[in-house]
C-alpha cells in the first residue's frame, strides 16, 4: 500500500490519523429535566492539534481524549492516587509553576457554561427524515449488538469488573477537549479529580468507533507504569454513556506547554528528563508481551503532571504485535509517522521511534514539524508534499544551533529512514540517562 493508501485508509484506526479541534462555545450535552448533576458517556481531553491541515484526536489540554458529551473520554487525573514522579525533579520553578496556574485559570475562565440535553438509548431512526431508512436501522441494529457484545465482554472480564465505577458517582465539570469522534471531560470522583473519555452521541452508531473504543479501554486497563497515563476505571449504564475513566494530568499535554514555554526552556535541566520520561513509556510497552506499538506518538498525546513530568497518553490506535504479525495499516498524525508506515511497509516497534525522533525536535524547536520547510519559490511546504520528501529521505526536522551535539547524533539515529539503525527503547532510555551528566 503506498502514502496515498495511508492517508484514506479505512481501518479502525483510520479516523484518528487527523489532528485535534477546538471544541465549539457551546456544547450539546446529554439533559436538562434531570435534577441530577450532568453527567456524560466517555472521551478523553485533548488540546487543539497543531497543524491546522489537521482534525482534532490527540491528547490533551488538559487530560484525555475528546468527544462531545459530558461524559468525557478517559485522561488523566490529578488525585490522592496519582503514581509519585520518578527522576531528578529538576521542571517546575516557583515561575514556572505560577504561570501555568495563571494560564489555566484564564483559559478556563472563558469557557462558557455547558448547555444539556436529554440522551436517549441507542435507537434507530428518530430525526424525521431518517424514519424511514431501512438502511439507517439496519446500521442501527447493527451498532446496538456490536455495543451488546462490548459490554458483555466488559463484565466477563475480571480486571474491569474490579475497576468499574459506578456512574452516579461521577460529577461532570467542564469539556477538556472535543474531536470528530469523542470527547474528554474534567470530573470529580469522590475526593480527587479525573478526566473521562466518552464517544460522541451522534458517533455511537458507529460500528468501527464502538469496536475501537472498546479495545481501547482494555488496552489501557491493561497497562501499569509511573509514565503511562494511569487508568482509573470504567463507567457505564449502557454503551449510551460508557466512558473510560483516567488520572487528570493538571498540566496539559506537552505541545501547548512547549507553545507558551518558549524560551524559557533548555536541554540540561528541562528538555532532557522530558525526553527520558516518553523513552521510559516506550520501553515500558515496547517490553510487553505482545509487544505494544503506539503508533500515534507526538507532543499532543504526552501530558504532564504537577511536577512537568511527562506521561504517554492516547491508545485509541494502539496495537499489540505478536512475533507473527506484520503490520501494514497506515496510522498516526502524518508529520510524525515513519516513513516505512507511510508507504504502507511492514513496520515494526520501531516505528515510535521514528516519532520519539520528531518529538525531540518538538522540545528542541517548540514548533510543529516542518513548519519552517519552503519550497524553491519560497512557499511555506503543504502536507503531501511534505510527506513525499520524507519518504525520499531527504527531509527531517529542523533542530537549532543550540541543540547538544549529543542530542542531535541521537535523533539522527532515531530518524533513520532504516528502521534496523534505529536504537530500541530500551536503548534510548539508557543513552539518554547517560547523556544528563553531559550536557
Amino acid at each position: 500500500m503506498g502514502f496515498l493508501a495511508f492517508l484514506t485508509c479505512g481501518s479502525c484506526s483510520s479516523r484518528r490519523k487527523r489532528g485535534h479541534e477546538h471544541f465549539p462555545d457551546t456544547i450539546t450535552l446529554p439533559t436538562a429535566s434531570s435534577t441530577q448533576p450532568h453527567r456524560p458517556t466517555g472521551a478523553r481531553a485533548y488540546a487543539p492539534h497543531p497543524t491546522a491541515s489537521h482534525g482534532t484526536t490527540g491528547s490533551a489540554a488538559a487530560a484525555a481524549t475528546s468527544g462531545g458529551d459530558p461524559r468525557s473520554r478517559g485522561s488523566t487525573v490529578d488525585g490522592s492516587h496519582a503514581r509519585p514522579s520518578s527522576g531528578p525533579h529538576r521542571l517546575p520553578s516557583r515561575e514556572l509553576h505560577a504561570a501555568e496556574q495563571e494560564g489555566r485559570a484564564s483559559s478556563s475562565s472563558q469557557l462558557p457554561p455547558p448547555k444539556y440535553v436529554a440522551t436517549g438509548q441507542l435507537s434507530g431512526g428518530g430525526s424525521g427524515h431518517s424514519s424511514g431508512n431501512n438502511r439507517d436501522a439496519d446500521i442501527t441494529d447493527k451498532s446496538r449488538q456490536v455495543a451488546n457484545r462490548v459490554l458483555e465482554q466488559f463484565q466477563a472480564d475480571p480486571t474491569l469488573g474490579r475497576r468499574r465505577i459506578p456512574y452516579a458517582s461521577l460529577y461532570f465539570t467542564r469539556v477538556l477537549s472535543k474531536g470528530a469522534f469523542g470527547e474528554v471531560w474534567l470530573a470529580q470522583l469522590e475526593n480527587q479529580q479525573v478526566a473521562v473519555k466518552r464517544i460522541l452521541n451522534e458517533k455511537k452508531n458507529d460500528v468501527r468507533e464502538i469496536e475501537c473504543f472498546g479495545a481501547e479501554i482494555k488496552l489501557m486497563a491493561s497497562f501499569s507504569h509511573p509514565k503511562i497515563v494511569e487508568f482509573v476505571g470504567i463507567s457505564w449504564s449502557s454503551m449510551q454513556d460508557v466512558c473510560a475513566v483516567t488520572e487528570y494530568m493538571s498540566k496539559g499535554d506537552l505541545y501547548g506547554f512547549l507553545k507558551r514555554r518558549q524560551g524559557q526552556l533548555n536541554w540540561r535541566d528541562h528538555r532532557i528528563y522530558l525526553a527520558e520520561d516518553v523513552a521510559d513509556a516506550l520501553g515500558y510497552l515496547h517490553g510487553l508481551s505482545p509487544k505494544v506499538i503506539h503508533r500515534d506518538l507526538k507532543s499532543k498525546n504526552i501530558l504532564l503532571d504537577d511536577s512537568f513530568r511527562a506521561k504517554l497518553s492516547d491508545f485509541g490506535i494502539s496495537r499489540e504485535r505478536s512475533v507473527e504479525d506484520t503490520m501494514t495499516a497506515g496510522v498516526g498524525t502524518i508529520y510524525w509517522t515513519a516513513p516505512e508506515v507511510l508507504m504502507g511497509k511492514k513496520y515494526t516497534e520501531k516505528a515510535d521511534i521514528f516519532s520519539f525522533g520528531i518529538v525531540m525536535s518538538e522540545l528542541d524547536m517548540h514548533v510543529v514539524p516542518y513548519s519552517d520547510k519552503r519550497d524553491s519559490a519560497g512557499k511555506k511546504l503543504q502536507g503531501m508534499k511534505i510527506v513525499q520528501m520524507v519518504i525520499r529521505r531527504n527531509l527531517r526536522p529542523t533542530f537549532s544551533p543550540e541543540c547538544p551535539p549529543l542530542v542531535k547524533e541521537l535523533v539522527d539515529r532515531c530518524l533513520d529512514a532504516d528502521p534496523d539503525v534505529r536504537p530500541s527503547a530500551v536503548e534510548l532510555l539508557r543513552i539518554i540517562q547517560r547523556m544528563q551528566s553531559h550536557l
